[in-house]
């Protein structure tokens, strides 16, 4: 077995040792008797968290090596070398992290907090006095943990085989019919809708495709189907190393009595114990990079999880190897998604979502509006935070900031500012940046502006704030519990937290820099909906900041609300527009020198301007059109139909002929210009009674003693019911010669 007979540093958990924040660490040459050590007694599985192949180790040290504790493997190599070292401080720094024993009973525990510096020294010192150290990929780790407690379930199995051979038949057949529904976790009634129907998409159809909102549980559906339909050899496809080890975790939820096995160049291992297992269903698991090594095996079954990236090239280098999943051989397929993709104009070498023939026949679609009306996930506001550039750098200079990065200052600083008005209840966020050198500008400036003092109830005592990425992130599910833990959160990342992950403590997202792929934008935003069983009445927030000018909010705004309304029309009921600027007269709660009076203020008037220049993407309808309109034209204050089109140039919503484009919902100028007729006559009799009075000889004597008097109205026929024009309601008919 290819974990025996070599050298191995481990360093292993448990959910007790989690709580106590610790790790427990040693040498061994058999990592499978290691992790089931029956003096290690505990409630909990074990797992190893890291696992290190000593690759090279001088003579003179082998006879020396039965040490378990690497401290003292460190005293036994460090004993005639300590001159060869490049960095005595680590391992001076390393003792203030390892876990003091009392019992004395060679357990040797390190806490989390040292665990990086413990790496280090491994990889890095040691090189020094001719010690070479390798770290298992985080996928080797995790195989060789699924293995490891294969075998131990087998073992497991036959010491009761002679007790199950006594159950009631019945039971057992029982078991077998009740394929769909599992004893912990029951399918919604969506799902069920999907799974009455499935066997008979599947006789008449090869490939189908799922097409659901994030949060309604594709992983779940898919797991179910494999259950009713009783596919042994599965395929699932993932798109990274994260939701590989989450699908796994959902699989162990729905089908216990299965094997998973995690695809990392073991191809070999896979092929073998597919020959010779007897086990009823078999996963394998593969991120779409390394797919492509599996086409020589063929599949019951075959799944592609976050489908839109199995969409491209096989030309491309950049997509060519998620490709492959297509012309890996298999049964049945389903592919996935809650962001279809298409490609304009595709040829036999491209592939499309629309193509029933690549991604098969819709077996079900549901849209982020059915998921929220029906109270799958939660409901969410859009706020866009309007800044202005000039504002932005006078705190930045005041903060002593670089100005070359005033977007990502904005973010940073928008977030903290939304955490402190606590009426929006949003205190765990994911800050999204295009780069990880984004990401980590971003998690710097929060760092300088809670040291500052400036975002009153929140302190570096109360606020998580990391920036997390696949190389600086060993592991996961800590992080993750330092964030729901904390009461103000903040992970900023490019993908690490992005397609699948599913976290119900998160409530707010922001899009940090603009992002030219739709579907990534949709994917991320979603991550805030998940329902919250500790907060019934959750209600996501998306963060949009930007500068106040053209460039900025198009490339943001515009393509956000694009992308969100194409699977939620009612998007423009939830936009909310916050101002930051300047309050005048208002005393700060924190009294400081930087930022005093600027706040974030609700801005409806700059938000019915937002929604009209956003109106071909909002949905709009034509009486939603009229009515912002209306709204807009009040601001302008116009006095009539002439001093609108004398102002057209200062009106960027300016319609040469409203009243066509509008039609039927047209009534008058009056209303479309928000022009008060308090002043004017009420009915046409009073109207002619009062032009005579004046002397009106003319329709140009009209209009120049209109001017004059308010009481006369610019279109009398707008005002007054059954008005046929000025000059016949008033007889100004040139007599014959």
């Amino acid at each position: 077995m290819f974990i025996l007979n070599k050298k191995y540093i481990y360093v292993k958990t448990n959910k007790d040792w989690d709580y106590e924040d610790k790790y427990k660490y040693g040498v061994t040459q058999d990592l499978y008797k290691r992790l089931n050590d029956f003096k290690e007694s505990s409630s909990y599985k074990f797992n190893y968290a890291y696992i290190f192949e000593i690759i090279k180790l001088e003579p003179i040290y082998f006879t020396k090596f039965n040490y378990k504790s690497i401290d003292k493997i460190f005293s036994v190599l460090l004993r005639n070398n300590i001159g060869k070292l490049k960095n005595i401080h680590d391992f001076i720094e390393l003792r203030k992290h390892l876990v003091n024993n009392d019992t004395n009973a060679g357990e040797e525990f390190i806490y989390k907090s040292g665990i990086n510096l413990f790496i280090k020294i491994l990889l890095n010192d040691f090189k020094s006095i001719g010690v070479i150290i390798k770290q298992l990929d985080i996928n080797d780790v995790i195989n060789i943990n699924s293995i490891i407690h294969y075998y131990n379930n087998q073992i497991n199995k036959t010491n009761i085989h002679d007790i199950a051979l006594d159950k009631n038949e019945n039971d057992n057949n029982k078991e077998k019919e009740n394929k769909i529904i599992n004893d912990g976790i029951k399918p919604f009634d969506y799902q069920i809708s999907i799974l009455n129907n499935i066997e008979d998409f599947y006789l008449k159809n090869n490939i189908g495709k799922l097409i659901h909102a994030c949060g309604l549980g594709k992983t779940i559906t898919s797991l179910f189907i494999v259950k009713k339909l009783g596919f042994k050899l599965n395929l699932i496809g993932v798109s990274s190393l994260q939701l590989k080890e989450q699908f796994g975790n959902d699989i162990k939820k729905i089908i216990n009595n299965s094997i998973i096995i995690y695809f990392d160049n073991n191809l070999t291992y896979i092929k073998n114990y597919i020959k010779t297992s007897k086990t009823d269903i078999i996963f394998i698991i593969s991120t779409y990079h390394s797919c492509y090594k599996l086409k020589s095996i063929k599949f019951d079954f075959k799944i592609g999880d976050e489908a839109h990236h199995l969409v491209g090239s096989a030309s491309d280098k950049e997509t060519a190897k998620f490709i492959e999943f297509h012309n890996i051989i298999s049964k049945k397929t389903l592919f996935m998604t809650a962001t279809e993709k298409f490609v304009n104009n595709p040829n036999d070498n491209i592939y499309t979502m629309d193509n029933i023939n690549q991604f098969g026949v819709l077996i079900d679609e549901k849209s982020i509006k059915w998921a929220i009306d029906n109270k799958k996930i939660t409901d969410y506001d859009l706020c866009l935070i309007k800044n202005n550039k000039n504002d932005l750098l006078i705190i930045i200079e005041k903060l002593e900031i670089d100005k070359n990065h005033i977007n990502l200052f904005m973010s940073a600083y928008m977030v903290l500012k939304m955490f402190e008005k606590v009426e929006l209840k949003t205190t765990h966020t994911l800050i999204y940046t295009n780069t990880i050198e984004s990401a980590n500008i971003i998690k710097k400036y929060i760092d300088i502006i809670i040291s500052k003092n400036i975002i009153n109830g929140i302190t570096a005592k109360n606020l998580y704030n990391k920036s997390l990425n696949s190389k600086n992130c060993s592991n996961i599910n800590n992080e993750i519990e330092l964030f729901i833990k904390s009461q103000y959160a903040i992970i900023i990342c490019v993908y690490l937290f992005g397609e699948g992950f599913n976290l119900p403590k998160l409530n707010s997202t922001c899009i940090a820099e603009p992002m030219s792929s739709e579907i990534r934008i949709t994917q991320y935003l979603l991550r805030a909906n998940r329902l919250d069983i500790d907060n019934p009445n959750k209600k996501a927030t998306y963060m949009i900041p930007y500068i106040d000018d053209e460039d900025d909010f198009n490339m943001k705004i515009k393509n956000v609300i694009t992308d969100i309304g194409l699977s939620d029309e009612s998007i423009k009921q939830k936009i909310k527009l916050l101002n930051f600027k300047e309050i005048h007269n208002k005393k700060s709660i924190i009294d400081n020198e930087y930022t005093n009076n600027f706040d974030l203020i609700e801005d409806n008037g700059e938000l019915i301007k937002i929604k009209f220049k956003l109106r071909s993407r909002l949905f709009y309808k034509l009486l939603d059109e009229y009515n912002d309109m209306i709204k807009l034209n009040k601001e302008f204050n116009y006095k009539s139909k002439s001093d609108y089109y004398n102002k057209k140039d200062i009106n960027s919503n300016f319609m040469e002929d409203p009243k066509s484009y509008f039609d039927v919902l047209w009534k008058s100028w009056y209303e479309f210009l928000s022009i008060n007729t308090d002043n004017i006559l009420k009915t046409k009799e009073d109207w002619i009674k009062r032009c005579k009075e004046l002397k009106i000889i003319s329709i140009e004597d009209y209009y120049k003693k209109q001017k004059e008097h308010e009481e006369l109205p610019e279109l009398p026929e707008d005002i007054y019911i059954n008005f046929s024009n000025i000059q016949n309601e008033l007889g100004l008919f040139k007599r014959r010669r």
